[in-house]
């Protein structure tokens, strides 16, 4: 269930909450082993962009003001699309929000954070970003159009690499995938909206974009650890230590068919510290009135007395009081106690 104001990424939840949703024991078994070392995720929505989602605003998130900063530049020099613009802005102003305050101490050990935890006005940029990328889905669609674009360059820029024992990257894909050329996999596959990411895709990307990314793999396959297994991109021959040393961490959860955004303990309390501060209420969907069903389009149309994802407008909150009926639960069914009175 994706319930924030854009439908296309949800919000942070506890791990717990993937419990719930399988009876498989297996699974089980490896969710509460990675609950070690992982507290959330962010559910993605799922139609055939999920992994470019996933990838593109993990980066922005996890990189911090660091990683927009860079993506604005990049998109500085190759503002070839109106995608490129419409995200090029967006970034300039979710980076407004944070500058010359970011309050950074880079000390050597400071340097070793995590860079939302170095940031001391991280929460700045969060909130900001939050507040446009859970709320325009139009803006989640440049993002998703730009990642792919860079993919594509980024293969195109390195069809004549060596791909382990596949040789290069171009041979791999037209010799051991079948395709045509190089550029028919780029139009197929990569370019064109709606298709999902390839596994030669996910060996591209963090280059393209410049992260380092870590997918564990949900299934029912034995685990020895009860771990699940765990891919890093790139992997380490395919880009210099120091080059890799500054990227910022990404890690996807993989769900045979899907992927969502997954978080280390270390930064997830960072995460639901900003987005419980205020921004629930303000970027949750749906914007409908539960008593009379009535669409509304601004936030102070429909109140939310209940710490569901249900609304009410104030005409049936009056009317209900006049009648002596009760708002302490939400009339929809939910059992949940009033936010305010």
């Amino acid at each position: 269930m994706i319930t924030t104001r854009s439908k296309q990424l949800g919000f942070f939840e506890p791990l717990e909450v993937l419990e719930t949703e399988y009876q498989n024991s297996e699974i089980l078994r490896k969710l509460r082993t990675m609950k070690n070392s992982y507290s959330g995720f962010r559910r993605i929505r799922g139609d055939g962009n999920c992994y470019y989602r996933a990838l593109g605003f993990a980066f922005l998130e996890s990189g911090g003001p660091e990683a927009a900063l860079g993506l604005l530049r990049r998109l500085e020099e190759s503002q070839n699309s109106d995608e490129h613009k419409t995200l090029h802005v967006a970034l300039t102003e979710i980076l407004s929000s944070c500058a010359g305050e970011n309050g950074q101490n880079d000390t050597n050990e400071n340097l070793n954070k995590h860079p939302l935890l170095r940031n001391k006005e991280c929460d700045k940029y969060l909130r900001a970003l939050y507040e446009r990328f859970l709320v325009d889905s139009s803006l989640d669609k440049c993002l998703v159009s730009v990642v792919r674009r860079f993919v594509g360059q980024c293969v195109t820029e390195t069809q004549n690499d060596r791909i382990q024992d596949f040789g290069t990257l171009a041979e791999l894909l037209t010799m051991a995938l079948g395709h045509e050329s190089v550029e028919a996999f780029l139009e197929q596959e990569v370019l064109k909206d709606g298709v999902e990411a390839m596994d030669v895709v996910q060996i591209v990307a963090p280059k393209a974009l410049q992260c380092q990314t870590h997918i564990l793999q949900l299934d029912r396959n034995l685990a020895e650890n009860g771990m699940p297994t765990i891919y890093h991109y790139p992997e380490t021959s395919s880009a210099g230590a120091d080059e890799k040393a500054c990227w910022p961490d990404v890690t996807l959860l993989f769900k045979p068919g899907h992927y969502d955004i997954l978080y280390p303990s270390e930064i997830a309390k960072c995460i639901v510290e900003v987005q419980e501060h205020g921004l629930l209420k303000k970027l949750r969907e749906p914007w409908t009135c539960v008593v009379c069903m009535a669409d509304e389009t601004t936030e102070e149309s429909i109140q939310r007395p209940w710490p569901c994802e249900h609304g009410i407008c104030q005409p049936c909150q009056d009317g209900m009081r006049e009648a002596g009926q009760s708002l302490d639960l939400c009339p929809g069914g939910c059992s949940k106690i009033p936010i305010f009175t």
